[in-house]
């Protein structure tokens, strides 16, 4: 991403973060209802805000792309104990492109790709911290 538009995203974070956010859980839990369950022990105000300062987050790290890679991988590894699954982050991509797509037409973004550029990283940092527990307790049960 070059520098102009990450400045334009960064920018629309700032001034409409909020109202993303707003949107893109309103979607998200219209769209599937049973996803309540993962926010049952949430704040959803702390949530948002922990959303949007992520969405900061991670646009800060776009020139350092190792960080930004360790990041996401992290939060994806963070997201398994908010019981999301891998089947959550089509819903996911779904809601906050939509939320992004109404705010903003961002010349040279693709919000798809965007949205994707950070799940894509959770997922596999989720999917390697389950494998890895999946073979230390195969290996636990191999030794009794």
């Amino acid at each position: 991403m070059d520098n102009q538009t990450l400045s334009k995203i960064q920018k629309l974070i700032e001034v409409d973060g909020q109202l993303i956010v707003d949107e893109f859980y309103d979607s998200l839990l219209h769209a599937s209802p049973d996803l309540a369950h993962i926010f049952r022990n949430s704040d959803l105000t702390e949530q948002k805000k922990r959303l949007k300062d992520g969405l900061e987050s991670i646009l800060a790290l776009q020139t350092n792309p190792q960080e930004l890679s360790h990041y996401l991988e992290d939060l994806g590894i963070r997201h398994i104990a908010y019981e999301v699954d891998a089947v959550h982050y089509p819903l996911v991509k779904e809601a906050l492109v939509k939320a992004l797509e109404n705010h903003a037409k961002i010349e040279n973004i693709s919000w798809p790709h965007f949205v994707d550029s950070i799940i894509e990283p959770m997922k596999h940092g989720a999917q390697n911290a389950v494998s890895y527990t999946h073979l230390r307790a195969h290996e636990t049960l191999m030794n009794l």
